[in-house]
Parts: structure tokens; C-alpha cells; sequence
């Protein structure tokens, strides 16, 4: 499977790009605010429906226009998929072969993507927020599914948080437990999809640190919520709502909801400490590195084929070592690889795959 083509109307910098692509490695050089990573990010919007900078629609459309619109046709081992989706301040629409697919998971499915930038070593030190996002990412390039899931949960959330903002302490009993309901069956179903990942990644992120490190020391994703391992969504559903009476007193104080998904976190550990509070700055860089190369390995698993490959400035982040780690572990795999630098020369010596490269320049980019 390959992203064949690529079409820019109206995006970020771009005015406009269209291009045929191969499957070899597709190296992006120019200067910095030249447009690399605004390419990169619309091949990641067009597999994963939203940016990975957590930027919206708003800020995507080129200024003084009304929409953007990304296509790209998909070519895979029995077909292939147009994919377009329009931008506006609005919103989105998506498309698959010019329908609108009847479930989300239908479109996610078509173009699985997994991205590397500098942002994924510093999610390890920081607070929860931006790590419960990148882990969703990776759970519905796995399970499209999930995608659907989080969307209900986050309707409901939003829901109980303003009856809980708006009664001042005395909600509707009834209402109050209908949201508790829908917040428990859907995030229940939130939680088996992060469970389940963090599960079937682990032996992958221990096995790949220990290549990378060169040590014994054990790396482990830990999830941290109402439930640290893998339940059927029943057991899961029942113990969110447990919980949510169990707390109810503090919420009502607070006036939103404390208990679930939402305020859950992933623990990461090297031999028992947690990597955030006492890893070294080497230490990060090969845990995210680890993470990286095993979520790669997990969808030729569980897909039978690997994920298109984003790179953003990934030399910057990573010392000699890692690089070669890294570019090594790449030029074995059938990936379609996407890679912004600076430099023409700075990937010599480093993929011996063919590759095309394309120069970008104020918004605009071409074969080099």
C-alpha cells in the first residue's frame, strides 16, 4: 500500500500541488517555515482526519480563501481508494471514491499513517493531555473503530460537564444518570481500545529498547485509569460507573466530571522508574524511538502491511546512534517513507532505498 498521488488546494502555505508519487522514499528538503512540515501534515490529515499539530480546520485554510481541500489516491495490493477531504471554518467533509463513507472507521481504514516528529519525545515529559492524544492516534490507525468511540465519549462529556456547570451543585437526578450511562458505555469502549494497544505493544517496546539501548533495563507502557489491564467492555463499563458514583460528591463541588478517559494517563517505566520523573535526556529519546519502531512493527501485525511513514526532523532529535538505529530499521521494511530536512546531503549514507526528493520553497514544492 502507497499514497500514488497528491493533490493541495488552498492548504496552509500552499496555494496549490499536485504530484505523482512512488512507494520509494520521498525526501522533503527546504528551510525552515518553507512548507515541509505543512506537506507532511496534510498526508497525516488525509489518513487520520485531523492534524498532528492539534491545530483545527480554521487554521489549515490559506489565508483569504474559504476551504482547503487534500486528495490522494491510494493504491494498494487489490485496488485502489480516492481519498478527499475539504476544509473549512466549518468544518470537514471526507470522502472515499467520492461517497461519504457510512462510518468514520470506513474512511480511516484506507490510508493507515504513523508519524514521527520532535513533539513525540517531548509528549513524554509533559502532562497528560498531548500523551492521551497521541495514544488515541495510534489506537484508531490500528482500529478505526475507535475513532468512533471517542467521538461519543467526548459528545457525552460535554454534555454532563455543562448540566454539572449550569445546576451549581443540584442537577436533574435523572438527567445526571442518563450521562453517566452514555459516558460509561462509550467510554468503556475507550478504554478496551487503549488497553488492548498498550497490551500488544508492550513485549514490542521492551524487545525494541533493549536493541536500541544496548541494556536490560525493561521499558513498559503502564495505563493508568480505572482499569491498568485488558477487561471485556462489560467489566469496563461496570467499574466506570462504580466510579462515577463512588466520586460523585467531588464532581458536583467541581462542577465537571473527573472519573474517566478523559483524565487518564500513560505511564512509561525503564527498570521500574518512571521515565518522565527520572529518565535521562538520552533515555527519552530512545523510549519515543522504541515506540515509534514498535507501533511500525504492530500494524504489519495486526494489518499485514506496514503504515505510510511521516518523518519530521527526526535527525535533530536524535544522536548518531539512534539516527542510524532508525534508518537502519527503515531500509528493511516495504514502508512508503516521507522525510522533511534541511539539507540535500543530510540522509547520505543513511537509506540505501531509491528515493525522490522534492525541494520546497515558500509553499511551493518541486522534484529536485
Amino acid at each position: 500500500m502507497h499514497l500514488a498521488s497528491l493533490s493541495l488546494r488552498s492548504y496552509r502555505n500552499y496555494a496549490a500541488f499536485e504530484a505523482e508519487l512512488t512507494p520509494d522514499v520521498q525526501v522533503i528538503v527546504g528551510d525552515n517555515a518553507q512548507g515541509k512540515t505543512n506537506l507532511l501534515e496534510a498526508i497525516s490529515y488525509l489518513s487520520a482526519l485531523r492534524s498532528f499539530r492539534g491545530t483545527g480546520t480554521r487554521e489549515l485554510v490559506r489565508f483569504g480563501e474559504a476551504a482547503a481541500k487534500i486528495t490522494g489516491r491510494v493504491v494498494g495490493d487489490v485496488g485502489s481508494d480516492d481519498l478527499a477531504v475539504t476544509l473549512s471554518p466549518e468544518g470537514r467533509t471526507a470522502t472515499v471514491n467520492a461517497k461519504e463513507p457510512a462510518a468514520i472507521a470506513d474512511y480511516l481504514r484506507v490510508l493507515p499513517s504513523v508519524k514521527f516528529t520532535p513533539d513525540d519525545i517531548l509528549i513524554l515529559k509533559g502532562e497528560g493531555g498531548p500523551r492521551r492524544r497521541a495514544l488515541d492516534r495510534s489506537v484508531f490507525g490500528l482500529t478505526p473503530s475507535h475513532f468512533s468511540h471517542l467521538l461519543d465519549y467526548n459528545r457525552a462529556l460535554k454534555q454532563k460537564n455543562a448540566l454539572l456547570r449550569e445546576s451549581h451543585g443540584a442537577p436533574d437526578r435523572a438527567l445526571l444518570e442518563t450521562w453517566n450511562q452514555s459516558l460509561a458505555a462509550a467510554g468503556s469502549r475507550v478504554l478496551a481500545g487503549r488497553l488492548s494497544f498498550v497490551e500488544r505493544m508492550n513485549p514490542l517496546v521492551a524487545g525494541f529498547f533493549r536493541e536500541i539501548s544496548g541494556t536490560e533495563g525493561r521499558a513498559v507502557l503502564r495505563y493508568r485509569g480505572v482499569s491498568d489491564a485488558v477487561r471485556p467492555v462489560a467489566e469496563l463499563e461496570a467499574v466506570l460507573l462504580e466510579e462515577l458514583s463512588r466520586r460523585e460528591r467531588e464532581e458536583l463541588s467541581r462542577g465537571h466530571s473527573v472519573v474517566g478517559p478523559h483524565r487518564d494517563d500513560l505511564g512509561m517505566e525503564i527498570a521500574g522508574r518512571s521515565v518522565r520523573k527520572y529518565a535521562s535526556q538520552g533515555q527519552h529519546r530512545m523510549f519515543a524511538l522504541a515506540l515509534k519502531v514498535a507501533e511500525i512493527e504492530l500494524h504489519r501485525r495486526d494489518l499485514g502491511r506496514y503504515p505510510v511513514l511521516l518523518l519530521d526532523d527526526v535527525k535533530s532529535e536524535l544522536d548518531r546512534d539512534r539516527v542510524r538505529y532508525l534508518f537502519g530499521f527503515l531500509d528493511k521494511i516495504p514502508a512508503q517513507i516521507f522525510v522533511t530536512s534541511t539539507d540535500f546531503r543530510e540522509l547520505d549514507g543513511e537509506l540505501s532505498r531509491p528515493r525522490v526528493t522534492w525541494q520546497v520553497k515558500g509553499g511551493v514544492a518541486t522534484p529536485a
